[in-house]
Formats: C-alpha cells, sequence, structure tokens
C-alpha cells in the first residue's frame, strides 16, 4: 500500500512537471509575440524614414517655388525654415499646405512692401518689418488619415534690399 501512495505521490509529481513544461511553453509563446510586436515596430521605424525622405524633398520643392516666385524684378532673397518634430511631418498635410502657402505669399508679398505692421490673410498672421519681412504663418488642418489636428509652422525670412 505504502508503495502504490509513493507510485501515487511520482505521478503527481510528473502532472506538476508537466504543467511546469506548460508554462514554459506559454513562455515561448509570449516570447515570439514580443518578436513579433519588435518587428512590426521595426516596420513603423522604416516608414517614418520614408516619409521623412519624401518630406524632405517636399520641402525642397517648396523652397524652389519660393525662390522662382520671389527673386524676380525686386530681387528678393528668401528662406523657408520648417520646424516640425517628426510625428507632425505628415506628406498629405505638406500637399495642402504648399498651395496654401505660395498663393496667398505672392499675393500678399507685394500689397506688404510699403506697409508696416502686421498683416492678416487667410493663412494666418504676417508681420512686417521695415528693414526686413518676416512672415510667420500658424496654419492647421484635420488630417482624417490620423484623425487629429496637424500644425504645421512656417516661418519665411525675406531680406530686403535698403534702397527701398
Amino acid at each position: 500500500m505504502k508503495a502504490g501512495m509513493v507510485g501515487k505521490e511520482v505521478g503527481m509529481t510528473g502532472k506538476e512537471v508537466g504543467m511546469t513544461g506548460k508554462e514554459v511553453g506559454m513562455t515561448g509563446k509570449e516570447v515570439g509575440m514580443m518578436g513579433k510586436e519588435v518587428g512590426k515596430m521595426g516596420k513603423e521605424v522604416g516608414m517614418m524614414d520614408m516619409i521623412v525622405g519624401m518630406v524632405g524633398k517636399e520641402i525642397g520643392i517648396m523652397k524652389s517655388h519660393i525662390f522662382q516666385r520671389l527673386i524676380g524684378a525686386e530681387q528678393m532673397i528668401g528662406t523657408l525654415h520648417i520646424p516640425m518634430p517628426l510625428h507632425m511631418l505628415m506628406i498629405g498635410a505638406l500637399h495642402q499646405h504648399i498651395g496654401a502657402l505660395i498663393g496667398p505669399m505672392n499675393r500678399d508679398i507685394w500689397a506688404m512692401h510699403r506697409q508696416t505692421g502686421p498683416v492678416a490673410t487667410s493663412t494666418g498672421p504676417l508681420n512686417m518689418h521695415r528693414s526686413g519681412m518676416v512672415i510667420t504663418m500658424g496654419m492647421a488642418t484635420t488630417n482624417r488619415a490620423i484623425g487629429g489636428a496637424i500644425q504645421v509652422l512656417v516661418v519665411l525670412m525675406i531680406a530686403k534690399s535698403d534702397e527701398e
């Protein structure tokens, strides 16, 4: 009878070992899921790199358009700075803002030549100084893909000749 009980105890121990093995298996499954999550994160980082690269291309195009429009009879020099965190660099918003930036700016710059003080436009407030022009536009749009508002701050500094 004692031997039978010992055998039963050994069997219970074996069952416990089996449960331990099951726990190890679950741990392995969790590690596998973690590896999958890391892989997905790497894919997202890769997509972010691609977006940043395309945005750099967009900024170059925008700068080129502004130079072509500004450097004319008045020989104005424009420099475009777009300070934005990485999560705000959205291609859709930039596409929309290229038109919103160039159109009103092209009209308003010439109208502001002999004015002083802030000038309100459709894209935001424009502040001008006498020796040079500093244009700050705060533009916001809603990108339905991310379901939130995106703010793009564009600071355009234009140096004018003092002969005016």
